[in-house]
């Protein structure tokens, strides 16, 4: 039940539609497709995790090649398939500082997935992805003087009632 409120802590986030009247189709369709995502999501993380501890003996950095090669083609394929002049002007056109802080973000993020994966659990997986949310809320209202929105206050209380809930001791039978 814990890990299904932790999972649920982003569809009170997803909610605020900034006034805009919303048509019942498209809410239907967005859940749906969250719905999806977070199914899709879960089965990458879940096999990632299957392929990370089956050769628990193999270096991380050795798995990591194995698991993000097959992302390093699809993506390159995409790029090639989304604009070919990639071949003309290279494939870092366009890239300044902040680009290339993101991709060096992207990646240690890639690593830690991948430590907690092959350490850990899936679970622990999703209470640091959990973590971060919150972290970046804090961190956006010290640096940037955002507002949190309700549904980001709500999302951050399932999330803690979900930790909370999930790191209690199992009731002893009587």
């Amino acid at each position: 039940v814990s890990n299904i409120h932790c999972e649920a802590c982003v569809s009170p986030h997803a909610l605020s539609t900034g006034g805009a009247p919303l048509e019942q189709s498209s809410v239907l369709q967005g859940t749906l497709l969250s719905v999806v995502s977070c199914l899709l999501s879960a089965c990458g993380g879940i096999y990632s995790e299957k392929l990370l501890k089956d050769k628990a003996k193999d270096s991380i950095h050795w798995q990591n090649m194995q698991l993000y090669a097959w992302g390093i083609l699809f993506n390159f394929l995409g790029a090639v398939m989304n604009d070919t002049r990639i071949f003309e002007r290279g494939l870092l056109v366009g890239y300044n500082r902040w680009a290339y802080l993101v991709v060096l973000n992207n990646a240690l993020n890639g690593l830690a997935v991948s430590a907690i994966l092959k350490y850990a659990d899936n679970i622990a997986r999703v209470y640091a992805h959990a973590a971060a949310m919150i972290a970046t809320m804090v961190l956006s209202v010290i640096f940037f003087g955002e507002r949190p929105t309700p549904q980001l206050l709500l999302a951050v209380a399932i999330v803690g009632a979900s930790a909370l809930q999930y790191n209690l001791p199992p009731e002893q039978p009587a």
